[in-house]
């Protein structure tokens, strides 16, 4: 650090020497020499920066130092404009009343590589220059620094608009009260300040701090409401840079305080914490630095494709690239995590308003509201809703006083103090290894878990002052800890409390999804083992194994066994932690209408109440993960299968179906609803022809309208015979469930569903399951449920028609259909393509010749991208597979399908070779359909 620090002085001292040597000389030359020598001087002082950042200097240094470079740039460009032609003569007039001035960041003198530098030309007021004479020295200044390539943001303006610019608009204010004095007259700089102070600042604090938080409050709202994002935005997300300016912003207001200094002098903020903040801010301008010098524009956002390279540029040396990423993301995260919480911290000490407001984040519930206290337990006081330490006995005197203060925050239904949370953090070395195995703690914090919908802001609170992961070491590690799973968008610690919140919001949810469950979590009898499992039900992706399920299961039994757990309730705990996947990977990757399935999965619970335990486990999970990934389709998949379940718990075994009783049962139940021109003809094939499975998974209704469908066909068989091949395509939309239904009838062919798939591809329509039929005179009915790309159900009527029309045309004889090239074409017309990224998103190819009876199954894991599934079907087609059903989920960027598959004979696929070689077509296939869009 000292050797950085030494050297970013001695490069600031080599800058003003090449100043003075480069560009004095140039005061009186041409323009165009003039513009040149500037060019190099920032060509050769940019480069020194680069050099300084990519040695280890601290990210305000490289700021600190270009916005000395500009400032420097400016004294030569300021003085040049000042004494050109043909402004001599009145140079000296504008020299005293016109006055330049830095705003914004690069007022505070923070100016990153590619930030604009905003400048304001200030005037005194109606006096001094003239219009004219003031626009010829403002053009003489922009010119040059147009040519140069910078982007300058500017305005002319007097002391009086100015002042009346800031009274309208906060962000203006804002970027007013940062001005920075650089050129001209000082003496219009200090009455513009002063004017400022009187008309902007005093007896104004209440509105600006309203507007701040209401600007806050948007921010987070765009940015995730968490610092724990996958994708943060290092200005303007939770915990950004934006947060700890603003807290100043609204100190100077609130206070005159313009930096941390005086918050430590006034008692507001302990040097340690201090400390901290001043490390995040710089460590959060380093990031942004490396952002903008790798883009070579200003960018904010760390994307995930952005990640392994600012790792790198910033000096991690892990072994391989999801190291360096997870060691630099968890940098990023605690970093931003300590400026969230001790700018809320200050608020709270500063007590920036009278009264809570709502919508403004977390920020709203630290202000002071009053001064009625209550004595509580020892030495805590409850001070209008919020806990606090009476400063006068001594705390605390062991580890159990910690725990009561949460205890005693959740009975009262109240916040823990600043004070207090910083006196928490200070004593965690309490929380040793006896502490964890007393009874006493467990007992108390088994209460906490027995709280139904009162749990997540408690633990949440023990998190931030750090005690969770000390009594919880199994918890500990998952601190900040970035998950490689694409579909997750919080690291593993906040998906974890969000997923606890949850569940809190479940218990009196009056509103969908949430609502569905409500009853459910209401009659459960012991909320605290649910809570638990949901504590540890990731702990396992602390170890780095690759299946963090069984991890987690040895953790829940490490914590069982601390927790001296009744035996029942230790095999729970274990099981819910165990199987925390089961039932998502179920309903969203097998045949669920499969009886086999329902049996397996019936023998894997059990039990009613484990089997609503479960359900009320994965659907928090889902809910947790954030970024959509949770929807209709997957919430209607899900209680299916807990519905079936249920079912055959209480029936004490699954009812299976004889496909023939069913088929005579719904031959009795619709003979007298099927339309009149349906004929005998039509009903005995169909109800001879079709295979078994098709009839223990449809009801009297569907088999209906699949009447009307096939009759449909039949017609334009009749009408169309000699110019090809018909087919028929319907539709049918469910707007709740988030899908729509289209059925397809036409007859069989090689390659028949790879052209259906491409057909909905090229018409930007997702298909999220498939249910394929073929009736024994190769007539097909193929059932598919679909929704746009915003997973929707279809609402546009002309990609219904689009698809139905390229399905035609793939079908006909003479046809000259390309879907690769349509759906290329889709595709890159698409405003936003994902690129692929084979190293955070691998394609695994994987057979499974134990789960189905009848079936081969087949899942694929690979990274999404349009068409995906029609190359997928091409290439099974021409291995000779054939497909009875296909399940489609997308999540974040990954696609992870599932087929059901047989020969030609209808069997089961079991030689080692043929199946090796199909997964390599499939791998081919896919590396060559992604190769394009792969990042460089």
């Amino acid at each position: 650090m000292g050797k950085t620090i030494r050297a970013m002085s001695k490069s600031l001292q080599k800058m003003l020497r090449h100043a003075k040597s480069a560009l004095e000389t140039s005061l009186h030359g041409p323009p165009a020499e003039r513009v040149g020598r500037y060019q190099d001087f920032l060509k050769i002082e940019n480069r020194r920066l680069l050099s300084l950042h990519r040695a280890g200097a601290g990210g305000m240094d490289v700021a600190r130092g270009r916005s000395t470079m500009m400032d420097t740039l400016l004294h030569y460009v300021f003085r040049a404009a000042i004494g050109s032609e043909p402004m001599t003569a009145v140079h000296e007039t504008i020299a005293l009343e016109l006055c330049l001035v830095a705003t914004g960041g690069y007022g505070r003198g923070e100016l990153n590589p590619c930030s604009d530098v905003d400048v304001l030309f200030l005037l005194p007021g109606a006096r001094g220059p003239t219009l004219a004479q003031t626009n010829a020295v403002v053009e003489q200044v922009l010119y040059p620094l147009w040519d140069l390539g910078l982007k300058v943001g500017h305005a002319t303006r007097t002391i009086g608009e100015c002042v009346e610019q800031a009274g309208k608009d906060m962000q203006a204010r804002t970027a007013l009260l940062e001005a920075r004095f650089l050129e001209g007259s000082r003496e219009v700089f200090a009455a513009f300040q002063r004017a400022m102070e009187e008309d902007c600042l005093s007896g104004h604090a209440q509105e600006y701090i309203r507007e701040r938080l209401d600007d806050q409050a948007r921010r987070h709202s765009k940015h995730g409401e968490s610092v724990f994002v996958q994708e943060p935005n290092v200005k303007n997300g939770c915990g950004g840079l934006r947060d700890l300016q603003s807290l100043l912003w609204i100190a100077r207001f609130k206070a005159g305080i313009q930096t941390l200094e005086p918050l430590q002098q006034r008692g507001l903020l302990a040097q340690i914490e201090a400390g901290r903040l001043n490390r995040a801010y710089d460590f959060l301008m380093r990031v942004r630095n490396e952002l903008h010098y790798a883009n070579r524009r200003a960018v904010d956002e760390i994307t995930l494709s952005a990640q392994p390279r600012v790792a790198e540029a910033l000096g991690y040396r892990q072994r391989d690239v999801l190291r360096r990423i997870e060691a630099f993301m968890r940098d990023y995260y605690r970093h931003a995590r300590d400026i969230y919480v001790l700018t809320e911290s200050l608020a709270e000490r500063m007590a920036l308003e009278e009264e809570p407001r709502r919508g403004f984040g977390r920020w709203s519930r630290l202000f002071s509201f009053g001064n009625r206290v209550e004595k509580l337990e020892g030495c805590l006081v409850l001070k209008d809703g919020m806990i606090e330490f009476d400063g006068v006995s001594r705390f605390p005197s062991s580890a159990h006083d910690l725990m009561r203060v949460f205890r005693l925050a959740q009975i009262r239904d109240a916040r823990i103090g600043a004070g207090l949370q910083s006196l928490i953090r200070n004593h965690l070395k309490l929380v040793n290894r006896e502490f964890l195995y007393s009874s006493r703690a467990r007992e108390v914090f088994l209460s906490i878990l027995r709280s139904k919908g009162e749990v997540g802001r408690i633990l949440r609170a023990m998190h931030e002052c750090g005690f969770l992961g000390r009594y919880f070491p199994e918890f500990g590690k998952l601190d900040c800890l970035v998950q490689h799973e694409f579909y997750h968008r919080y690291t593993a610690d906040e998906h974890t409390l969000l997923a606890i919140e949850k569940l809190d919001d479940v218990l009196n949810a009056t509103v969908n999804p949430a609502a569905a469950y409500s009853r459910i979590f209401q009659q459960l009898e012991n909320p605290g083992l649910l809570y638990l499992a949901i504590l540890l039900h990731d702990t396992g992706k602390g170890v780095r194994t690759r299946h963090h399920s069984d991890a987690s299961a040895e953790c829940a039994q490490r914590v069982a066994r601390r927790f001296c757990m009744d035996n029942e309730s230790h095999r729970t705990l274990i099981w819910m932690v165990d199987h925390h996947m089961t039932m998502s990977s179920l309903a969203q990757r097998r045949d669920i209408e499969d009886p086999s399935t329902i049996e397996d999965f019936v023998e894997i619970v059990g039990t009613r109440e484990r089997l609503d335990m479960l359900h009320l486990l994965t659907f928090v999970d889902g809910q947790a993960v954030g970024g959509g990934v949770w929807n209709e389709w997957r919430q209607s998949l899900l209680w299916q299968l807990h519905d079936r379940a249920a079912r055959a718990l209480s029936a004490s075994g699954v009812e299976r179906v004889d496909a023939e009783t069913q088929r005579e049962r719904l031959r009795s139940l619709t003979a007298s609803r099927l339309p009149v021109f349906i004929t005998e003809d039509e009903i005995a094939a169909h109800f001879a022809q079709m295979p078994s499975r098709y009839w223990r998974r449809i009801d009297d209704d569907e088999l209906v309208w699949h009447f009307e469908i096939l009759h449909a066909f039949l017609e334009r068989l009749m009408d169309e015979a000699s110019e090809g091949a018909p087919v028929v395509v319907r539709w049918r939309h469910f707007p709740d469930r988030a899908y729509s239904e289209a059925v397809v009838c036409s007859w069989d062919r090689h390659g028949l569903f790879a052209k259906i798939a491409g057909s909905f591809a090229a018409s930007r329509i997702n298909i999220l399951n498939a249910d394929i039929y073929t009736r024994s005179d190769d007539l097909v009915l193929d059932i598919f449920q679909v929704c746009d790309l915003e997973h929707h159900a279809i609402q546009d009527a002309s990609k219904m028609a689009q698809m139905e029309q390229l399905l035609a045309l793939s079908l006909g004889g003479n046809s000259k259909v390309s879907f690769t090239d349509a759906i290329r074409q889709e595709y890159e017309s698409m405003r936003h393509i994902p690129h692929q990224d084979e190293e955070r998103f691998p394609t695994v190819v994987t057979f499974n010749n134990d789960d189905s009876r009848d079936y081969t199954i087949l899942e694929i894991q690979t990274p999404d991208r349009l068409g995906l599934l029609h190359h997928i079907l091409q290439v099974l087609t021409g291995c000779g597979l054939d497909i009875g059903l296909a399940k489609i989920s997308t999540e974040k960027g990954a696609a992870m399908d599932v087929f059901y598959l047989t020969d030609t004979e209808g069997r089961k696929v079991v030689e080692p070779d043929r199946l090796a070689s199909v997964r390599n077509e499939l791998l081919e296939a896919v590396e060559t359909l992604n190769a394009p869009y792969r990042h460089p």
